[in-house]
């Protein structure tokens, strides 16, 4: 998948944009606040429909305007694909090749996107959803089932969570069938994870070679054990609680860095390169496995690594192949690179 045009209106500082991206590497570059952001965003839009910097679309929207545009022409294999998205503060509309999408995943198949910015250490640092979500991205990409399987889990754990408060006579079905679905996802995750496993510790290898760290999955309750019977085990304090403790939406991807949790061990410049081997493990893997290769943007490059590890970072995403967009106050000037210069939102 690659870019060949993109056009940007109304988007915060943008009145009016429009580019013609190189096949593999881009280097958007400027002043901060200059705009460079905003267009890893209107290209983030075009393959999810939403910002990654917010939910809000009156936030998005150029002061003064009631709506923002983004059109994105590109190709996957021997496909063109033209899409377009104007969203206001009420509405969004989608449109692929000139026919209205309806849902948002259909936009996700038809754009792989990997995104790193400086927030990506959330990925390490908070919570087992953002691992979760990271992990998902994967296994939606290249598991033609698991959307269904995800979908028919949530309703099952909500219906679950309804009988713990008011049906408690209906528990034991509802342990039945979040049971069946659930081991069903698990299974998916894990068929995509014993690939992502060895390719991710092979990127990070490259990135950091003297350092052991290892990747563990946990599917959100005891693996010796099926999930009916921890179900069954948790149901009294479930009751107590109101909401279900175990299962695949309690599940967790471990990380270790030289033997202790990677938050407590690696620096912000090791996590940047940890969390960057495992997005292009992704990409790699995605392409493989679907034929789709995913663009993958980067804000800041520079941010939390020295000059060393710029340039091993920089060679690694030239050998991948992938289209590349990356961002930062000054333009590294090399032939393997298009320079578009971003000033008070306009590309110069």
């Amino acid at each position: 998948m690659a870019i060949s045009l993109l056009r940007i209106k109304n988007l915060r500082n943008i009145k009016k944009l429009e580019i013609e991206p190189a096949q593999q590497l881009n280097m958007l570059w400027g002043d901060n606040g200059s705009g460079k952001t905003s267009v890893l965003e209107a290209i983030y839009t075009t393959a999810r429909g939403r910002s990654f910097r917010g939910k809000t679309a009156g936030a998005i929207i150029t002061r003064g305007e009631t709506a923002f545009e983004v059109f994105a022409q590109s190709r996957s294999k021997e496909q063109e694909h033209r899409i377009g998205i104007r969203k206001s503060s009420s509405e969004t509309e989608v449109r692929h090749n000139g026919e209205k999408i309806g849902k948002l995943s259909e936009l996700a198949l038809i754009t792989p996107l990997q995104i790193i910015a400086p927030n990506s250490h959330e990925l390490l640092e908070r919570g087992p959803e953002y691992r979760r979500r990271f992990l998902e991205w994967g296994t939606f990409h290249v598991e033609p089932l698991y959307q269904r399987v995800h979908r028919d889990y949530i309703k099952a754990l909500l219906n679950r969570n309804e009988a713990l408060k008011s049906s408690r006579n209906q528990l034991e079905t509802w342990d039945c069938r979040l049971s069946e679905i659930g081991e069903r996802l698990d299974s998916l995750r894990r068929n995509y994870l014993s690939t992502f496993k060895q390719s991710a510790l092979d990127e990070i290898a490259f990135f950091l070679p003297q350092e052991h760290v290892e990747i563990t999955w946990k599917p959100g309750w005891e693996g010796n054990e099926r999930l009916i019977d921890a179900l069954r085990l948790k149901r009294q304090k479930d009751l107590e609680r109101g909401f279900t403790q175990v299962g695949p939406h309690r599940a967790d991807l471990n990380i270790k860095f030289a033997d202790r949790n990677v938050r407590q061990s690696a620096s912000r410049g090791q996590q940047k390169l940890i969390i960057t081997a495992m997005h292009i493990a992704q990409a790699k893997i995605c392409e493989k496995l679907t034929g789709a290769s995913p663009i993958i943007l980067i804000d800041e490059l520079a941010a939390e690594l020295d000059k060393k590890n710029r340039a091993i970072l920089l060679q690694r995403l030239k050998d991948l192949g992938s289209q590349v967009f990356l961002t930062g106050t000054d333009p590294i000037e090399e032939a393997e690179i298009k320079l578009f210069h971003v000033e008070q939102g306009a590309s110069l």
